[in-house]
């Protein structure tokens, strides 16, 4: 007698297998459709939820902008000689109490200096002068001299000597030579007068001189 074989149920793997297909596409397609806003939010490492922030809600920190903005580099734009700038050079001169000025334009090695670089300028060449007033269309270097203005060159000086009211020629360097040391004594002069005399008045001729004279000897 045979016995009879049970056959292998193909049908149920069939079934099973489609169901198994069909359940699968349903929640792919769900997770495919459905938007962002309705999945849960995404978590951090710290355990915190994790949101979105619009850049635009966010109140900006005054303290903050300010202090960005001062760390900018700033430009400063400095005055410099240029082809065009006065240089006035002064002079003081004690002796006479006078001051001489020049006004000249720049040499190609002064084209471009600044303040300070103009005045390390005048330093390494051995010119006494220091910047009093730096523009780019002016700029006043100032000195003191313990000597006579060239103004003063080829005139007389009239002065105390010993006392006494002495004549000067102030010859052209300035150098002085003495014409005649008179018996005026300036005692008997007034005070203001003898200030006058000590600090020296200067005459560009010889009549001017002896006429000065006779106002004092009078």
């Amino acid at each position: 007698m045979f016995t009879r074989r049970k056959k292998f149920p193909f049908k149920m793997i069939f079934i099973l297998l489609a169901f198994s297909f069909i359940f699968a596409g349903f929640f792919i397609g769900y997770y495919r459709i459905t938007p962002p806003g309705n999945q849960p939010p995404p978590i951090t490492e710290e355990g915190n939820l994790e949101t979105e922030v619009d850049l635009n809600d966010i109140e900006p920190d005054l303290n903050t902008i300010d202090m960005v903005e001062d760390e900018r580099p700033v430009t400063h734009y400095e005055d410099n000689i240029g082809e065009e700038t006065k240089i006035i050079y002064k002079t003081f001169y004690t002796v006479c109490q006078s001051t001489l000025e020049e006004t000249l334009l720049p040499i190609e090695s002064m084209i471009g200096l600044n303040k300070t670089g103009f005045q390390e300028y005048l330093t390494i060449n051995n010119l006494l002068f220091d910047v009093e007033n730096f523009s780019a269309d002016e700029v006043v270097v100032f000195q003191t001299k313990d000597a006579i203005s060239p103004k003063y060159f080829n005139t007389y000086l009239v002065t105390e000597s010993d006392g006494y009211i002495a004549i000067y020629r102030i010859d052209e360097r300035g150098d002085r030579i003495l014409i005649e040391k008179t018996p005026i004594s300036i005692a008997v002069l007034p005070h203001v007068d003898q200030e006058k005399l000590k600090r020296g008045i200067f005459r560009k001729t010889r009549a001017e001189v002896y006429q000065l004279l006779e106002d004092y000897s009078s």
